[in-house]
């Protein structure tokens, strides 16, 4: 067996609120073909609120955070396990969102490694099982944990992940990757999660902009119905300017654009929970603005 051919380091992280940059603790288990090997995990101060939904899952109050490092704080250590490694999770798309968000929230340097979801794997070697969550698969294989638990849950998707290895009969992470077909990916790569925008195919028709204009580089959302045109020649105007459109509102966006219908509804009190997102958004302190269809129209 070549030197590290098993070697690879499971993540999992449970955040605070709906956000994926508010992580509040991290758990990582270093494992080789004997098994876990390193453990880590700590939990983090997101300075941000906690929601009550995710206090239910996870179980962390806002009290168990208050003397913990932030995400800035830990990034070193963190980034030290994970760098130049095949990283693991269960559901990988959420735990590498954090990591991605929360690096653009604090600034940090990204380092380079590839990544692979366990739910993924999961589905190619146990195909016929009822579905492929942690606790089910951790339960096929007779292992009891305490989910949710950020150091519990990296430690049996290592171990899911080693099972799975076993049983499809290789002896390699690229034994495995080839057959089962499926491809590491890269954290630099976010195009596996899709086109931030359902409207990805239009084009600026222009390659002229200003970097003065307030939309220049800057992620918009729109929501409810437009009076004045339809929602994809407004989002041509968008791109023209070197705006770019975004169908999910997270951290990035900057501007909410509300549809002549739907403003006047906004006005007289009534919100749609994108608007009550956008607020809550706002009282956390991002850098968003909600305007009207008509004010976007005096933009572009």
């Amino acid at each position: 067996m070549e030197d590290d051919a098993v070697r690879f380091v499971s993540i999992d992280f449970e955040t605070a609120n709906r956000y994926w940059s508010s992580a509040c603790s991290v758990g990582i288990a270093v494992a080789d073909e004997t098994g876990v090997i390193d453990e880590w995990y700590t939990l983090i101060n997101p300075l941000m609120d906690f929601e009550e939904q995710n206090i239910q899952v996870h179980g962390i109050l806002p009290r168990d955070v208050e003397d913990a490092p932030t995400f800035k704080e830990i990034w070193p250590k963190l980034s030290g396990y994970l760098s130049g490694n095949v990283v693991i999770a269960h559901n990988a798309s959420f735990d590498m969102g954090v990591i991605r968000k929360a690096v653009a929230r604090y600034g940090l340097k990204m380092p380079d490694f590839d990544y692979l979801c366990t739910r993924i794997i999961g589905k190619k070697v146990w195909p016929d099982m009822e579905n492929h969550r942690l606790n089910t698969l951790a339960a096929s294989k007779e292992i009891t944990f305490e989910h949710h638990n950020a150091m519990e849950d990296a430690r049996v998707a290592a171990n899911i992940f080693l099972h799975a290895m076993a049983d499809s009969g290789v002896q390699s992470i690229e034994e495995l990757t080839k057959a089962l077909k499926v491809s590491r990916k890269s954290i630099h790569d976010t195009s596996s999660s899709g086109s931030r925008s359902r409207y990805g195919d239009i084009k600026p028709q222009t390659d002229q902009f200003d970097p003065a204009h307030p939309f220049y580089r800057k992620q918009v959302m729109f929501t409810g119905t437009m009076k004045s045109l339809k929602r994809k020649d407004a989002i041509q105007r968008l791109v023209n300017v070197g705006g770019v459109h975004t169908d999910k509102m997270d951290t990035s966006t900057r501007y909410l654009v509300v549809g002549a219908r739907d403003y006047e509804k906004f006005a007289a009190g009534k919100k749609t929970s994108k608007l009550v997102q956008a607020e809550r958004m706002i009282e956390y302190g991002r850098p968003l603005r909600i305007i009207s269809e008509e004010k976007f129209l005096s933009l572009v």
